[in-house]
């Protein structure tokens, strides 16, 4: 009986085997980052009002527009590394670091470089600021975190994620309750606690698992075929993250903060489906070894829960949206238009996601980036054209069409790929 106990706390502490802990540990890291991640939004939105919360979301998102490259991509190719052979860790996790606080620099200094040219008049200085916390929580937290679900920790990568969120919320809180309003002050306190979360994590992942191995000479194949990824996840951020930037720069302050609020909103209803699709990601790798065929089997698997889990976490946002500005501030009543005109995104998205990884994981990461960069590129024109003249209406509008866009080009190309495997055989 003591064995059974003993074997059921293994794999409730370290992972396990069972898919059904994966995506429940999977959602409690979730879970808890979203938690903590409200602290952080309903603390800095009473603290500035609807117009500074604005620009808070829109400096945030600018500097996030290239954090998803600091490492190249390198990340991902760990997962695919790992995934199948647990004891490549400590060369892929060296490999990301080295990339990571290589090229992740350069990024960085582009990032501030350009700041005053993208957001004009905004201070440069909490640009950098907030640059930094994004880049510690790209390139370091959410690399760690990677890790952890390619070696099937699960327990480990939920903690990972609630410690990042958790840097920012313990920050915000306290700028809030202690009457901030200074932006720089924000940033620079923030910036500390992410890099001691980001020091201590590491670290831990170090002690149990092995200390990084940097060697040089995969450096450069693996930033090759990482590359692959991060262009895929650059695109990505700039379709999500561009019309806020924009919103900001065209001087729609508080349109911003009520639009940030909003998808923020929407994005918490993504919380169940984005655990499944946490726990799935490795597998899609290992059965993509396989074949396109099987990656595409397994994602067949998995839609009837996907469908699920996102028209449900679209209903509770739709219902819970009347009481944001009780909970955000009485400027914050705006959300409500916003979060029903965005009440069919977490469908698409979660549509999306479950195709691509089919492509991912059965190598055909380059037509998936592709895809994505071209789906960004027409989100940017779109936004260009719209937001001027229709603010927040106008991004709901290029989100909606260029997100479309993207889905029917991952379906032909899951659908070429199955063809061609066919024809080989």
């Amino acid at each position: 009986m003591l064995e059974g106990i003993k074997d059921k706390l293994d794999v409730l502490l370290n992972g396990g085997s069972p898919e059904r802990w994966r995506s429940a540990w999977s959602l409690v890291g979730f879970a808890g980052r979203a938690l903590l991640a409200a602290i952080t939004i309903v603390a800095i939105a009473r603290s500035l009002g609807t117009a500074g919360y604005g620009v808070f979301v829109g400096i945030v998102a600018y500097v996030g527009l290239l954090a998803p490259l600091a490492s190249l991509g390198v990340g991902e190719v760990m997962v695919k590394r790992v995934s199948r052979n647990t004891t490549e860790l400590r060369s892929a996790w060296g490999a990301t670091l080295g990339i990571t606080f290589t090229f992740g620099l350069i990024l960085y200094a582009a990032t501030i470089a350009f700041g005053s040219l993208v957001l004009p008049g905004r201070d440069l200085t909490v640009i950098a600021l907030f640059g930094g916390v994004e880049f510690l929580s790209t390139g370091v937290m959410h690399n760690n975190a990677r890790a952890y679900s390619a070696l099937d920790r699960y327990p480990a990568m939920a903690f990972t994620h609630i410690a990042d969120s958790g840097a920012r919320a313990f920050v915000a809180l306290g700028f809030w309750l202690m009457g901030g309003t200074d932006l720089r002050v924000l940033a620079l306190v923030m910036l500390g606690s992410m890099a001691l979360t980001a020091t201590v994590n590491s670290l831990i992942l170090a002690r149990f698992d092995g200390a990084p191995k940097l060697r040089r000479d995969e450096l450069i194949p693996a930033g090759r075929e990482g590359s692959k990824f991060a262009l895929g996840d650059a695109a990505q951020t700039v379709q999500t993250n561009v019309d806020k930037t924009m919103l900001v720069s065209a001087g729609f302050d508080t349109e911003a903060g009520l639009y940030g609020a909003g998808v923020r909103l929407i994005q918490y209803s993504m919380l169940p489906a984005n655990s499944i699709f946490a726990a799935a990601y490795p597998e899609f790798f290992r059965r993509g070894a396989d074949g396109i065929e099987s990656a595409h089997q397994y994602s067949r698997e998995l839609r009837k829960r996907v469908i699920s889990a996102t028209i449900g976490g679209a209903i509770v946002a739709v219902l819970f949206s009347p009481i944001a500005g009780f909970i955000l501030g009485d400027e914050f009543d705006g959300v409500v238009p916003v979060v029903l005109a965005m009440a069919l995104y977490p469908l698409v998205r979660g549509l999306e996601i479950n195709t691509a990884d089919v492509l991912s994981g059965s190598g055909r990461q380059a037509y998936r980036s592709k895809a994505q960069f071209a789906t960004a590129a027409l989100n940017v024109a779109l936004n260009i054209a719209l937001i001027p003249k229709y603010n927040w209406k106008g991004a709901v509008a290029a989100t909606y069409l260029s997100e479309l866009v993207f889905l029917a080009l991952l379906l032909w190309g899951v659908r070429q790929g199955r063809r061609r495997s066919t024809s080989v055989r």
